[in-house]
């Protein structure tokens, strides 16, 4: 008996259990770890997840660690998957929710909650700046680039920024910009932003608290006026133009989904009381649409322009391109 203890102590033993049980697979499965110092509401959090998500079918939420609010989404719909997934960075709260992939026979000591992915933007670049095997080089100045929007395409460029998808280091401040030499001129400052960026430091430039609850003895003293960080670094999420997307790291958990599109696109977004009353706000009031019906017409708005300019990151890459509307000029 001794000798079992011992053996047992030293966890040398194992137990071969029947592994073939399956669950049902379904649309596919996350699982995600709320950023926070605070507590929240559980329910209350499942609920707004939820209603935020707006999902065209049910996902279930499995509560894996209350304590450090770590859950477990099965998703019905393999659409709804892939569109939360892709448009990672969520937060709940103000406070980032770190989704990652649920894989077969994982627990949850596997998942690697350290990273996150962000939509990055570098602004204040020179023209010949704009090219792929740069756009790689910032992303992974930054964190590790796994793919990129093409910033130029047919000889157009396609934003007047170039776009990166990278993985961020969490516990690490964020980036807020560097200098780029040039020749027979003085170098330029390229400053970078975060899409979706929500609930970090102005202190120490970390993810996941705020600058009251920063516990970094050598961070700066909170002054925002002196401070590296600030909501600067934070910008809305643009549309991704997914026909120009280069995936460049092996694997890469989204990159199956890229360039699929649903049959029909929902429009996500409250319209102004002026737009209800046009035919295409009537038309985008449905909700649902197809690509091949829409054909909105410049005189159902009094500024065809200004519509644009709201609308654009809702529409589908095909219908934009239809309308002239694709690359960005």
């Amino acid at each position: 008996m001794a000798e079992e203890r011992s053996s047992g102590s030293k966890r040398s033993k194992q137990v071969v259990l029947d592994l073939g049980r399956r669950f049902e697979k379904r649309g596919g499965t996350l699982v995600g770890k709320i950023l926070t110092g605070k507590k929240l509401n559980v329910p209350t959090v499942v609920s707004m997840i939820k209603k935020g998500w707006q999902l065209d079918e049910e996902v279930d939420v499995h509560d894996l660690d209350r304590n450090h609010l770590v859950f477990l989404f099965r998703f019905d719909n393999s659409d709804d998957y892939a569109r939360i997934l892709k448009g990672r960075p969520w937060s709940i709260q103000g406070h980032l929710l770190n989704l990652q992939i649920w894989e077969d026979f994982m627990v949850l000591k596997d998942v690697d909650f350290r990273y996150a992915p962000f939509w990055l933007q570098f602004h204040g670049l020179p023209l010949e700046a704009f090219d792929g095997s740069n756009a790689k080089i910032l992303g992974d100045a930054v964190g590790e680039t796994v793919m990129y929007e093409k910033p130029v395409v047919d000889g157009k460029l396609v934003r007047s920024f170039i776009r990166v998808r990278a993985l961020l280091l969490l516990d690490a401040p964020l980036t807020t910009g560097f200098w780029v030499p040039r020749k027979d001129k003085d170098p330029v400052w390229v400053t970078v932003r975060y899409e979706r960026l929500q609930n970090f430091c102005y202190r120490c430039g970390r993810i996941g608290h705020k600058s009251c609850g920063c516990k970094d003895v050598n961070a700066s003293n909170g002054d925002v006026d002196d401070s590296d960080f600030g909501n600067w670094l934070s910008t809305p999420m643009v549309r991704t133009f997914e026909d120009i997307l280069e995936v460049c790291k092996e694997k890469w958990e989204e990159a199956e989904f890229v360039g699929k599109k649903n049959q029909n696109f929902r429009f996500r977004r409250n319209l102004m009381p002026a737009e209800k009353d046009t035919q295409v706000g009537k038309k985008l009031l449905q909700e649902e649409y197809s690509p091949e019906e829409y054909s909105p017409e410049q005189s159902d708005l009094e500024n065809w322009n200004d519509w644009n300019s709201r609308v654009y990151t809702q529409l589908p890459a095909d219908t934009l391109e239809s309308e002239g509307l694709w690359p960005w000029p």
